[in-house]
């Protein structure tokens, strides 16, 4: 059976991270316990790096929809970046985001 097109998304954005911090502890679909929320998390991909002696996170989500993502997606999204205490948050979309989103805490 032929792997489903979004995860296919998901795999190449997570060999291309791969490819671009070579240093670093890259990881795909992890689950991570979330802080506040208690609960194991889902995380398309990680990236983990010393950048000295502080450990960084950074967490992408992959979204591969016929749509645009909405705020709602972000909102949704930066709360996971959060409960998870993660440094950097980063949406990745294969059709863009429906308007302009700005959210400082990603």
């Amino acid at each position: 059976m032929a792997e489903q097109k979004w995860k296919r998304f998901e795999k190449l954005a997570y060999e291309i991270q791969k490819d671009l911090a070579p240093n670093a502890e890259v990881k795909f679909d992890e689950k991570i316990l979330g802080v506040d929320s208690g609960v194991p998390r889902q995380v398309d991909i990680s990236i983990r790096q010393n950048i000295g002696q502080m450990p960084m996170l950074i967490v992408m989500d992959c979204k591969d929809h016929k749509d645009p993502v909405d705020v709602k997606d972000m909102e949704a999204f930066a709360g996971e970046v959060r409960d998870v205490r993660a440094h950097k948050g980063v949406m990745i979309s294969s059709n863009g985001c429906s308007g302009p989103i700005k959210l400082d805490t990603l």
